[in-house]
């Protein structure tokens, strides 16, 4: 180990941490039942085996998105990250003003780094958890979703419905933010495309608490009250409107409310709520303590969603309904089953599964986010994954000691690799969000392009510091003396 370069010795001692973790008794993905968080034996998770082409890259992203909480996770390891980088740029000595500029120049391209690195892995769609059950007649479901459809959306209806397809759901809810019309319009895709996954029609409405409700199993036609324009008791109206007129269920989402406004929609009618949502796990524990509550005392089902709007490929979040015969029916069927199931309250056919935890972490989690979330990501790792890491590893070693005998410097040439590769991919993906076309009667939102666009403006400082860092070592090379 003593004639390895420092770099690989960091790439060696890396592989042996993450073998360590791996081996370990721990278990922190599950599956767990995320009103106990007891583990879910007869469900599983498992990650394709192409994920194994990608782990490195995706690793860090990975180990913030399994976090409790990604955006404090993310806020924290970002705060680290400046100050790693701060120090070293201080320790390399210099002017006394030529050092604080540098170091304070690194202090915010790390952070930078990191955001665009999020950035890639949210808008680029790799691989992600797949949940399978031991029951023939279970149905996996995701009960929120969006597409274009909503004005936050990212991804075309043929997509959303590829998407979760892929990743083993046999039926999927796509609930457009206030207009249904792209819901219908996902469900007429799926009959053409895919006739093998169910699709219930959904909307997902603001409440006068300051929340959201998702309806679900809409008729085509059928109005439902709007927000906008008359908010008072909106939700009991709601409510009475998807019960009566569309033979639907709503379901509530924790996020934003507080304990009275989950008492008060429980009265409205609501016939349960998201126990744990992907997209929002930043629920307080005392709301989380009131919905337990009234959905034991009123008999309310608890769902665990993703909220998918197009970002990214992670996956944390299903729910499993337990439906006789389910194995036997068709996709519709299934879809209309879930429904019934429900407006029904059938609690025990109603099973929310999460991977990991999800909602507020300890403040030793949080602040050593960095090494915490590392330590779980590594304990997640299946063999196939693992080996993964040794493979590239290995190619790493070896491309390292490449590079030193043509007397280039590993980190700088990979580091140069990496933003090249970040920036480009994230480059192009924002141009392709930017540049999207609408579908169906769906109208396009301004956000999306906004969004698009914000890609593109992080995307390109690592683009020119990369090609900056390229030319700089091209003619550090030139200048060099040639021997022989």
């Amino acid at each position: 180990m003593s004639r390895l370069s420092g770099f690989q010795r960091a790439i060696l001692l890396l592989l042996l941490v993450l073998t360590v973790a791996a081996l370990s008794p721990w278990h922190p993905a599950g599956p767990f039942d995320p009103r106990t968080y007891a583990r879910l034996a007869h469900m599983h998770l498992a990650y394709p085996l192409s994920s194994i082409l990608w782990e490195p890259l995706t690793a860090p992203g990975n180990a913030i998105v399994g976090a409790p909480d990604f955006r404090l996770a993310f806020a924290v390891t970002a705060f680290w990250l400046g100050v790693a980088a701060a120090i070293w740029a201080w320790r390399r000595g210099g002017v006394w003003w030529r050092r604080g500029l540098r170091t304070t120049g690194w202090a915010l391209f790390a952070p930078w780094c990191l955001i665009a690195y999020m950035l890639f892995i949210s808008h680029i769609h790799f691989p992600g958890w797949m949940l399978s059950s031991d029951d023939p007649n279970a149905v996996i479901a995701d009960l929120h979703s969006h597409t274009l459809g909503s004005h936050d959306g990212l991804v075309r209806a043929p997509f959303n419905l590829s998407w979760h397809l892929a990743r083993g759901f046999n039926v999927v809810a796509v609930t457009e933010h206030d207009d249904s019309r792209g819901s219908f319009y996902a469900q007429q895709i799926a009959a053409q495309q895919f006739p093998q996954l169910g699709v219930i029609p959904g909307v997902e409405v603001g409440d006068e608490y300051g929340g959201f409700l998702v309806g679900l199993g809409l008729k085509p036609g059928v109005p439902v009250p709007n927000f906008w324009t008359d908010r008072q008791e909106y939700s009991r109206r709601f409510v009475a409107a998807v019960h009566d007129q569309h033979h639907g269920a709503v379901i509530s989402l924790a996020w934003r409310l507080n304990v009275e406004a989950v008492h008060d929609l429980a009265a409205a009618g609501v016939d349960g709520f998201e126990i744990a949502n992907n997209g929002h796990p930043d629920v307080p524990k005392a709301v989380r303590a009131a919905i337990l509550d009234v959905a034991h005392k009123d008999h309310l089902v608890l769902v665990a969603s993703s909220d998918w709007h197009g970002w990214g490929g992670a996956i944390r979040t299903w729910t499993v309904f337990h439906i006789p015969g389910a194995s036997a029916m068709t996709p519709q069927q299934r879809a209309d089953a879930v429904i019934a199931t429900l407006r029904n309250h059938d609690v025990a056919a109603v099973t929310p599964v999460v991977a990991g935890r999800l909602g507020p972490p300890s403040i030793p989690r949080l602040i050593f986010a960095p090494l915490v979330e590392t330590a779980r990501y590594g304990a997640e790792l299946s063999f196939p994954r693992l080996l993964g890491w040794w493979v590239w590893g290995g190619l790493l070693i070896a491309a390292a000691a490449a590079l030193e005998r043509r007397g280039l410097r590993p980190t700088r040439v990979l580091f140069t690799t990496w933003l090249g590769i970040i920036g480009v991919g994230l480059l192009w993906r924002g141009a392709q969000i930017y540049f999207i076309k609408p579908q169906g009667d769906v109208v396009l939102s301004d956000v999306t392009q906004q969004l698009g666009g914000m890609a593109v403006y992080v995307a390109a400082p690592l683009i020119v510091v990369a090609i900056a860092l390229a030319i700089n070592g091209w003619r550090r090379r030139r200048s060099e003396p040639t021997t022989g």
